[in-house]
């Protein structure tokens, strides 16, 4: 038989912000109580009190650790960074798609380089460091910008696993630069490792937030 503090577990598993806030105690859980207490009690199919809600709210969260260090340290082996980026997205056009074949023939020859590409239905967004700034902006001549940025660095973090479950980590990294108040910009992920884009003038505050979660067992 389903609980209430079954039913509440489930719920934090989805929502796994509201579940590592409880565990580092930031939550009023009186208030969380209240908010839960008439969706417990709809799917338990039967009236189920505030006050129970609070208990196995209180019972539930003296057994957290916060989510984000701990999945953090257990799925993620490493940091690394790549700074002097530029981030540059043109409208997709007929002629994009030889000209994107021809710049990554040239970004293989030059394993120094690093150049990401991501192709939407309307967009083309490309990341690229320094070294391929003349290259990519004298073959984008021809193409319409939709937006640019520059000074950015790329933080990537290693994946122990490439397990097809793993998949849901994405949010674990991000959220704990939410925790920090730090917008990432952008988003690469790949069965090995998830890189974030994020300004440079933020790298001093990503890294060591992200090298602690790292080094907690």
């Amino acid at each position: 038989m389903i609980t209430i503090k079954d039913r509440i577990d489930q719920r934090l598993t989805r929502s796994p912000y509201l579940r590592d806030a409880l565990a580092r105690g930031l939550v009023n859980m009186s208030a969380l109580a209240r908010e839960l207490q008439p969706e417990i009690a709809k799917d338990l199919k039967k009236p189920v009190s505030e006050p129970a809600v609070l208990m196995a709210l209180k019972r539930l969260s003296d057994s957290l650790t916060s989510a984000t260090s701990q999945h953090a340290h257990r799925h993620f082996a490493g940091l690394s960074l790549r700074s002097d980026l530029t981030q540059l997205t043109v409208t997709n056009s007929e002629r994009l798609g030889p000209t994107m074949a021809e710049i990554l023939m040239r970004t293989r020859k030059d394993q120094s380089s690093f150049f990401v590409l991501a192709r939407g239905s309307y967009e083309t967004s490309m990341v690229f460091s320094l070294g391929l700034r003349s290259i990519v902006e004298s073959w984008m001549a021809n193409e319409r910008v939709t937006q640019r940025r520059e000074d950015l660095t790329a933080i990537t973090l290693q994946r122990r696993s490439r397990q097809p479950d793993e998949s849901n980590m994405l949010h674990v990294p991000l959220q704990i630069l939410a925790w920090e108040g730090i917008d990432v910009l952008d988003v690469m992920s790949s069965s090995g490792e998830i890189t974030m884009l994020v300004p440079t003038e933020d790298t001093e505050r990503v890294v060591p937030a992200l090298r602690t979660a790292l080094q907690q067992s």
